[in-house]
């Protein structure tokens, strides 16, 4: 039977709040400082996964989207993630997380073509493929379940690296301008729920996508854990 929108987004949030990553014992071990300066290394290689590809991401929802008003809302994500000019000073996501790298010790050569263990290349591709096959599942997979873990967590995540990793507020711009831009984005997602899963077929379709990307993002840390230990 299909339930409110607002039914339906507790659900899911609540499918979140027992999957966070937060959870994870690799971030953990982030957070307490706890990995070697080789382990961090590792564990940035393995996590650029997402953050230089993600235009095979969001630019596939604009391409698959059904509507010419939400095709030009994720537009303006695509825009963001692609030139930083709403969030990041005119700054691209992905350059910010080369300068990352580079402050850590990681050439750009290295990070684009840093050796993903299979479960973080699996992620990537699951991803990608998601986005390109269906809006509505795109938008559950990566604004609902991905991106609505943003908050907070990415600011415990900056703070780490500054705290235990010698970095500079500059050199973590990647994480925290995150916070605010990856909040906006799945703020699209909550809005389109209630405009695109208006059957029970459709809702249910919603709480597959979450569980089955959770279920990966769940995946691709254990692979990157082990990765990072064995660094």
């Amino acid at each position: 039977m299909k339930v409110p929108t607002a039914e339906l987004l507790e659900e899911i949030q609540e499918m979140v709040r027992r999957n966070h990553q937060i959870k994870h014992p690799l971030a953990q071990m982030l957070f307490e400082g706890k990995l070697t300066p080789n382990q961090v290394r590792e564990l940035v290689g393995q996590q650029s996964c997402i953050p230089l590809y993600n235009h095979k991401f969001h630019g596939n929802l604009y391409v698959v989207c059904p509507d010419h008003r939400w095709r030009a809302r994720i537009a303006e994500i695509v825009y963001e993630e692609g030139s930083g000019k709403l969030f990041a000073n005119g700054v691209s996501h992905h350059e910010l997380y080369l300068r990352f790298g580079e402050a850590l010790g990681i050439t750009r050569e290295q990070l684009w073509n840093w050796p993903l263990c299979a479960e973080a290349l699996a992620f990537r591709i699951h991803y990608e493929t998601v986005c390109a096959r269906s809006f509505l599942e795109g938008i559950s997979t990566h604004t609902l379940a991905g991106e609505s873990q943003t908050a907070g967590y990415v600011l415990r995540v900056a703070e780490a690296f500054k705290k235990h990793y010698g970095l500079t507020d500059e050199d973590v711009l990647f994480w925290t301008v995150h916070e605010e831009a990856d909040t906006d984005h799945a703020n699209v997602g909550v809005e389109l729920l209630d405009e695109f899963a208006r059957t029970e077929t459709d809702q249910q379709l919603v709480r597959k996508a979450v569980a089955e990307s959770l279920m990966m993002r769940r995946l691709r840390d254990d692979g990157i854990y082990r990765a990072v230990m064995a660094a």
